[in-house]
């Protein structure tokens, strides 16, 4: 295996610094390599296939990372550790995991050591302003709005090297490809040549391989090495020997530019030229002729079993007393059961070994975990924020009180990470955007805790000043003024949101929210419009475009759009309400809520419309068991009892109507127009007495309604009765 001990078959990655190296030509076995450097550290990113299919997949990114990682641990005489080598590929290079395992690597640094960081996989831009942020991709970045996490920015890893090499002394050694073909966010901006050109501007104080200029792309194809990059494939070669043209027995940085350039550039017919910058004389690898007759072997993309963690190399032998505590954390891990309830959750494991000084090495490679485990949770929630919002806000509300544990997951990964890592502040960030998220659902839930607005904005507030680039920080405080019904400032906070995020189409969704509450429908239109070209998919802004037209009294374009949103989403529930009610009197509207009924079966006003349907086609039975579903949900609904008691009076069963409105005003004994219905009923069931007795009742609890009275059909039979003619004068003596 080429990965660090570790738990959970979790491999290990990261951008190109290349450690001592062996190959090439003229070296003998016996003669021993001196190293120019201390201890050789490499994390080693290769990411191929991407969690969101909106991200387009490459072919052999992750091969060109475990290559260069069998590369390290065994064809180089000065061969690295394998607790020294962290190789993430694929759906284990979370961006959470890059920056636990690099903070873990740096903690180990010392001055004089070589850390390699070797990234392979995407690059892309997102606008700033009037700057161009680079970010390097992880398994787990969203298509757009990469500031949100899941990618890492070019800028912030390139002031951690920098703090690295001057504070610690320790040399650096960057490789990166990072400029991949395919569909991006950036890509109309150039976004994976931007990112080159910003690893190649930035990290000064480092060595550099990049695998191609600026305004080109990396190439891959199954002609090198049954599948790689063609700058993976021959740096490789390169540093195993044939690039040691002297024949000195080691491959110096300027042996190895001339060895990569002139061979991609002739594989990429001129297409290719990669770009390497850093000491010329720098000594990267020590050659070995027995390597380069070696057949490559295969890397395993999966990592070391838990019993290799207590059988660390470092340790001086095996431990396996803690083995039952590994596995017990690795299935918490497994099931997600990180922090609550805390009985059996990880970090409880985690912390049962504080006082074992023999665990110590385990602990460390069980935190690395933990805190990886604790932000990917939250990040996953993020993502489908981004990227599904209907589908994330469903889940908000369903798993409520798993989402509220997302603020404690990060402030337990920030905990464990500590002040002084570098990224803390972009975790207590989001730790904080979650906590204010979740303030603003409880306003939500009751609307008459106002208070909660305040405290989620002073939070959001808190959270923007950690992390000052932070789109989805500004879509939430846009979020909040809007429901603090100030417009110009909810305005301000979502153009915000898309200058850091331009082609974030919820956040240009909920900007034409705004002016379509401001009735400037004609620029909220166009608002909608952009925001479906940015994703034809997206059936937010197909449903919020369908309200506009509703407003504006095009209703055939408000089906339209409607039909568009349950085909993008077909569980998007208010989207058959509204079909329903834009086709009364159409078969389809009962089709339509039926389904509604069946994404929503505890909403009451699904039922009513059915009923509704039901009742003015003359379906009284099935009207009247819609209406009865209704009231087992709502049963202190007015207007439903009111409905149902007219398909009662239809059916001329006034018995049912009479109980029906007995049971409401023993729930509600001083509504007035409940009394007035009831007097109705008990006119038509032929008790006049007991009718007005009710009628009277109405009256002296407020029923005002003196032409309602006198046209209620349902009172005729009362009307010629002194006992009715003397309410009327009592009540209504002006009229008289």
């Amino acid at each position: 295996m080429i990965i660090k001990l570790s738990l959970m078959n979790f491999q290990r990655i990261g951008l190109l610094c290349l450690v001592g190296m062996v190959s090439g030509v003229g070296l003998y076995g016996q003669i021993k390599a001196v190293k120019p450097f201390g201890k050789v550290s490499a994390l080693i990113v290769g990411i191929a296939e991407y969690q969101n299919e909106k991200i387009p997949d490459l072919e052999f990114a992750h091969r060109d990372a475990e290559a260069f990682a069998h590369y390290l641990q065994y064809e180089t005489a000065w061969k690295v550790a394998p607790e020294d080598i962290v190789l993430l590929t694929n759906a284990s290079a979370t961006y959470g995991k890059f920056i636990n395992e690099l903070q873990a690597l740096v903690e180990n640094s010392q001055p004089n050591d070589r850390l390699i960081l070797y990234f392979s996989g995407h690059g892309d831009i997102e606008k700033v302003e009037e700057d161009f942020m680079g970010y390097l991709l992880f398994y787990d970045a969203s298509p757009t709005t990469y500031a949100s996490g899941g990618a890492c920015m070019v800028n912030t890893l390139n002031e951690y090297v920098e703090k690295l090499v001057l504070e610690k002394e320790t040399e650096v050694i960057l490789i990166s490809d990072a400029c991949r073909s395919g569909s991006l966010a950036g890509s109309s901006a150039g976004g994976p040549q931007a990112t080159t050109a910003a690893l190649s501007e930035l990290f000064s104080h480092t060595t550099k391989l990049l695998s191609c200029e600026s305004d080109q792309q990396s190439i891959e194809g199954p002609q090198w090495g049954e599948g790689r990059g063609v700058f993976s494939y021959y740096l490789v070669k390169g540093l195993k020997g044939l690039a040691d043209s002297d024949q000195n027995h080691y491959v110096d940085l300027f042996e190895l530019e001339r060895y990569v350039q002139d061979s991609v550039r002739s594989a990429s017919n001129r297409k290719q030229l990669p770009v390497v910058k850093g000491l010329s004389s720098t000594r990267l690898a020590r050659v070995d002729r027995q390597v380069l007759e070696q057949v490559p072997v295969k890397v395993k993309p999966s990592g070391q079993e838990l019993v290799a963690v207590a059988g660390n190399s470092r340790s001086g032998g095996q431990d396996t007393s803690f083995l039952p505590q590994l596995a017990l954390f690795e299935t918490a891990l497994s099931e997600k059961h990180l922090l609550y309830p805390e009985k059996g959750s990880a970090n409880a494991i985690y912390e049962s070994l504080t006082d074992f000084p023999a665990a110590q090495s385990i602990r460390k490679v069980m935190k690395i975990s933990l805190a990886t485990a604790l932000q990917d949770e939250a990040q996953q929630a993020m993502n489908e924020y981004i990227v599904s919002p209907g589908k994330e806000l469903a889940r908000r509300w369903s798993d409520a009180e798993v989402y509220a544990y997302y603020p404690d997951y990060l402030g337990r990964a920030a905990e464990l990470l500590g002040p002084e890592n570098y990224f803390y502040d972009d975790i207590k960030s989001r730790e904080l955007y979650f906590k204010g998220v979740n303030l603003r659902l409880q306003f939500d839930a009751d609307r008459e805790q106002t208070e909660l607005l305040q405290q989620a904005l002073a939070v959001q507030q808190q959270a923007l000043a950690l992390q000052p680039i932070a789109p989805h920080i500004y879509n939430e405080l846009g979020l909040l003024y809007k429901r603090m019904d100030q417009a110009t400032q909810a305005i301000s906070a979502f153009q915000q949101a898309l200058s850091y995020s331009p082609k974030w189409s919820l956040a240009l969704t909920n900007l034409a929210l705004v002016y379509r509450e401001l009735e400037q429908y004609a620029l909220a239109e166009k608002m909608y419009q952009d925001a479906i070209q940015l994703d034809t998919n997206f059936a937010l802004s197909h449903y919020n475009l369908s309200v506009l037209y509703e407003e504006m009294d095009r209703m055939e374009l408000a089906k339209a759009e409607l039909l568009k949103t349950i085909q993008c989403d077909p569980q998007f529930a208010e989207a058959y309400y509204n079909l329903a009610n834009l086709s009364l009197g159409d078969a389809s509207a009962e089709s339509y809520l039926l389904k509604y009924i069946q994404l929503q079966p505890e909403d009451p006003d699904g039922f009513n419309l059915l009923g509704y349907i039901y009742h003015s086609s003359g379906q009284y039975a099935k009207a009247q068991q819609a209406y009865q579903s209704s009231l087992t949900i709502d049963p202190d609904s007015y207007y439903t009892r009111n409905s149902l008691s007219y398909v009662y009076r239809k059916m001329e069963n006034y018995p049912a109507a009479k109980g029906l409105w007995e049971k409401y005003l023993t729930r509600k004994p001083d509504d007035p127009n409940a009394y007035f219905k009831y007097a109705g009923i008990l006119a038509l069931n032929k008790e006049p007495t007991a009718a007005v007795r009710a009628l009277r009742t109405a009256l002296t609890k407020g029923f005002k309604a003196y032409d309602e009275l006198q046209a209620e059909p349902n009172l005729d039979s009362l009307k010629q009765l002194a006992e009715y003619q003397a309410l009327l004068r009592e009540f209504f003596p002006k009229r008289e």
